[in-house]
């Protein structure tokens, strides 16, 4: 779950990861256009990009309540032994559809704790508590052989050994961290606290890196330079429930259903 700041006195709106993956999955079928390459192998991209939280289902099924907000609880404090297996949960569903997009989101997985393949500076397994290391390390160490077998099986296939060549396979890996990240901006804060945010090694085409700037012009619109998406405007849509903290419920679930749902109408422009 997200949970999303909200306006002093206001309820929060909670987003399940299947409403970000929603909202991510229509970045990836809206990119492309004439300064940025449209996406390749595409229908498998599509998925991956649509799927790459799928581990979070069952999760955010079980979800408890956070005994300081009353709220379900957010992203980074869900239970660490729950938070290691949404990872390779992601993978095995992705790697179930075809073996590429298993290998994409378990590098996903991974990147996430290690600071996204040298794209970022947070390294997020060095953060956790001692207890917790070895524990998600051993989870690392799993994604490592299941990102070798199935590497392994894309290069012996003549229509697919391009796909894991490392130019092409770390294009599309930046793909989907730009996807997930910009997805984030929307989810984790209102649209009241939302500040200018530079996304960086955003493929324009392969090895061909670009800075994104997204500067809010309001609340509901949004300039983004440069402008990777075919439709100009651009418009999307954030599902979420908002949610009023109450002690007396102590599932996630019950909480959504007492919420009122609510759609936020997004609108990116050049």
């Amino acid at each position: 779950m997200i949970v999303q700041t909200a306006k002093e006195g206001a309820p929060n709106k909670v987003i399940p990861m299947s409403a970000h993956l929603d909202l991510v999955a229509q970045f990836g079928r809206g990119f492309g256009n004439a300064d940025f390459a449209t996406l390749c192998p595409r229908e498998l991209m599509e998925f991956a990009i649509a799927n790459h939280d799928a581990g979070w289902k069952s999760v955010d099924e079980e979800l408890g309540i956070d005994p300081e907000t009353d709220l379900p609880r957010n992203l980074l404090r869900t239970p660490l032994e729950e938070l290691v297996k949404t990872g390779p949960g992601s993978a095995a569903f992705n790697e179930a559809h075809h073996p590429f997009c298993g290998l994409l989101v378990s590098m996903h997985a991974c990147g996430l704790l290690n600071g996204r393949y040298g794209l970022s500076d947070k390294i997020v397994v060095d953060v956790l508590p001692e207890s917790a290391q070895p524990m998600f390390q051993d989870m690392l160490d799993q994604e490592a052989k299941r990102q070798d077998r199935l590497k392994a099986s894309l290069a012996a296939d003549p229509a697919t050994c391009e796909w894991v060549e490392e130019r092409m396979l770390f294009h599309n890996y930046k793909l989907l961290q730009f996807f997930d990240t910009l997805g984030l901006y929307f989810c984790m804060e209102h649209g009241s606290e939302r500040k200018e945010s530079s996304f960086l090694n955003v493929p324009r085409s392969v090895e061909n890196d670009v800075t994104i700037k997204v500067t809010p012009i309001n609340e509901s619109t949004y300039r983004v330079n440069p402008f990777p998406f075919a439709d100009n405007p651009f418009e999307i849509s954030l599902p979420g429930t908002f949610v009023e903290a109450d002690a007396s419920v102590t599932t996630a679930s019950a909480a959504l259903k007492k919420g009122v749902s609510a759609t936020e109408r997004i609108v990116l422009v050049p």
